[in-house]
């Protein structure tokens, strides 16, 4: 009997900082591995405070490096979907590149997301732009984001409806069903 091959997903965080975010993004890593989907969650630099050094590897010095772009375009060749947990790791490093292909994005809001205003932002601005799928923490949020960064074809908004944004607990098997959908 011939196994299919598995999903490879790699997960990017900002940084080793304990945050709502970068937990969740844990948490949906053991619970893609248990859904039979290959997961490296890696994060682009050390944290200020630190407490995820053991969990999730630093691959930079700092998050706006090039030595974090370039392990990132890297680390991107091995996966068939990139997801990047906003806000800290929408960054230079993880605009997807302009040459060769390249993996889908799913940029993951697990707070309500704020509107870019600055330059600095406009990274960010087109990484969701170019997303294949902007998963969002509720309905209200999902509206927003439809309607800050178009109907894009192709591109799937998806409300995450998490009781406590705080403390989200991504649902696996949901996640592993819309990452499947979204690799080519």
């Amino acid at each position: 009997m011939t196994r299919s091959p598995s999903l490879r997903v790699l997960q990017l965080i900002g940084d080793t900082d304990v945050l709502g975010a970068h937990l969740a993004a844990l948490a949906l890593h053991r619970g893609l591995v248990e859904h039979g989907i290959e997961v490296r969650t890696l994060a682009l630099s050390p944290g200020r405070r630190g407490g995820l050094e053991q969990d999730v590897p630093a691959i930079a010095p700092n998050r706006w490096s090039l030595a974090a772009r370039g392990q990132v375009l890297a680390e991107s060749k091995w996966a068939d979907v990139v997801v990047v947990h906003a806000p800290r790791a929408l960054t230079l490093a993880t605009l997807a590149p302009r040459r060769g292909p390249s993996p889908p994005v799913v940029v993951a809001f697990w707070e309500s997301p704020v509107g870019p205003t600055s330059s600095r932002h406009s990274v960010a601005r087109r990484i969701v732009a170019g997303a294949a799928a902007i998963v969002v923490a509720d309905t209200e949020s999902a509206a927003a984001v439809a309607e800050h960064h178009g109907r894009s074809e192709g591109r799937r908004v998806i409300a995450a409806d998490l009781d406590d944004p705080g403390r989200p607990r991504p649902d696996a098997a949901t996640w592993a069903q819309m990452l499947r959908e979204v690799a080519p």
